[in-house]
């Protein structure tokens, strides 16, 4: 009994003590991998990488706008020169810069414009006439002799010859120089009705208003008030809201892109003005809003006041930089840092300087060359300066490439599969 027992209590010891040692080696070894600085070489399996690129970083918010009147033209009621005699234009009429607009007490003068008008055009026309019969006369060449056929009593007919050149030159004389000298007179009465049409003109010109820019009439108040008639011009601006965040990180200047979806055109601008003043009275529990204004690079006169726009404001832009995606950038210390995959297939830790980011992306001052390899999840590096593996890319093995290397490059690379990891 004494012997079985002591068999069976070196069987027990035995047993516990391949416990022991079994559970003290996966526990060092546990250790070892899951300590931080740890000098255990471990491998890391990158299901992720990419390369540094050179692109453009673009900050931008998106709003909305609406197109208004880039400017709208008021008339006044000038009571200096007199009561006003007629409005000659109506609600809706599209106007040019210098269409007359009102005039005041000048009706006999516009009727007496239009009567010499109706008076000038009929001068005109008889000096056309006259131009006309003089040019005509000139080309009569009177012949020699001009036969001429007589009837006598007994009904027999007898031709003449008579000479008739000095009495035919001298009529077509008379009848050119009376003619050139009522051309004369015509003309000099043209001249007298052109003076006095330029003389009323003025007067007119004095006495009315003209358009100052190019537009279309919106609003006009026979009955006196004040502004008689506003004219909005025909180049569009278009209006928007900024909310705090926004006022501070717009500036004027700052470009535009914008869209039209009623149109499904864009359109290319900048910021004129930023009223920085609220749109409304301030309150503790309300948002406070600002407005500004948009200036269009190009006129489209197919976009009218009141269309709806979409706005993308470019608040700041960096081009042709090496851009890396910010999920791949990390802070140590007072550092920023990423992974580097170096040649020799080891994860190098790389302290950056950090330039514009926005939307997922960076700008890399200083640290990095454009079409390096990097990691972009960093929490699947395992440990700084250790290998790395990354997911085989199955579609793209083919049988001829495995049979291209050689035995010393199948051992070498499956002892790296082994032993790696």
């Amino acid at each position: 009994p004494f012997v079985e027992r002591g068999e069976n209590d070196l069987k027990k010891w035995k047993r516990n003590s391949v416990v022991i040692v079994v559970i003290l080696f996966v526990g060092i070894n546990l250790f070892l991998l899951l300590k931080d600085e740890s000098k255990v070489a471990r491998t890391s399996f990158l299901n992720v990488w990419s390369r540094v690129k050179i692109d453009d970083v673009t900050k931008t918010f998106e709003t909305n706008g609406v197109a208004v009147p880039e400017s709208e033209y008021y008339i006044y009621n000038d009571e200096e020169k007199g009561q006003i005699s007629s409005v000659l234009v109506q609600k809706g009429d599209v106007v040019k810069e210098g269409t007359s607009l009102l005039s005041y007490g000048s009706t006999s003068l516009i009727d007496e414009k239009t009567n010499i008008e109706s008076e000038i055009k009929m001068i005109e026309s008889e000096i056309s006439a006259v131009t006309s019969q003089i040019a005509d006369l000139k080309r009569i060449v009177p012949s020699e002799s001009v036969s001429t056929t007589t009837t006598t009593d007994n009904s027999r007919e007898i031709s003449l010859y008579v000479d008739m050149s000095p009495v035919v030159e001298s009529d077509i004389a008379q009848a050119v120089t009376s003619a050139e000298g009522e051309l004369e007179k015509l003309e000099a009465k043209l001249e007298k009705f052109n003076t006095t049409l330029k003389q009323i003109e003025k007067q007119l010109n004095e006495r009315s208003v003209s358009s100052e820019i190019e537009g279309q009439v919106i609003e006009v108040n026979k009955d006196g008030q004040s502004p008689i008639i506003t004219i909005a011009s025909m180049p569009v601006k278009v209006e928007g809201i900024l909310s705090e965040k926004e006022i501070m990180e717009a500036a004027e200047g700052n470009p535009v892109h914008l869209h039209s979806e009623l149109h499904d055109k864009k359109y290319e601008g900048e910021i004129s003005k930023i009223i920085k003043y609220p749109t409304e009275q301030p309150g503790l529990d309300s948002d406070v809003s600002y407005s500004f204004e948009v200036t269009l690079n190009e006129y489209d006169e197919a976009l009218l006041a009141g269309s709806k726009l979409t706005m993308k404001i470019v608040v700041d832009e960096v081009t042709d930089v090496l851009v890396v995606p910010t999920k791949a950038t990390f802070l140590s210390g007072k550092e920023d840092y990423i992974y580097r995959l170096t040649d020799s297939g080891k994860i190098e830790k790389q302290a950056i300087t950090k330039g514009l980011s926005f939307e997922g992306e960076v700008e890399v001052k200083e640290g990095l060359q454009g079409g390096e390899m990097i990691v972009v999840n960093k929490k699947d590096v395992a440990q700084v300066n250790s290998t790395f593996i990354t997911p085989i890319k199955t579609i793209d093995l083919k049988k001829k490439e495995f049979k291209k290397l050689s035995k010393k490059q199948y051992a070498k690379y499956i002892l790296i599969g082994l032993l790696e990891r």
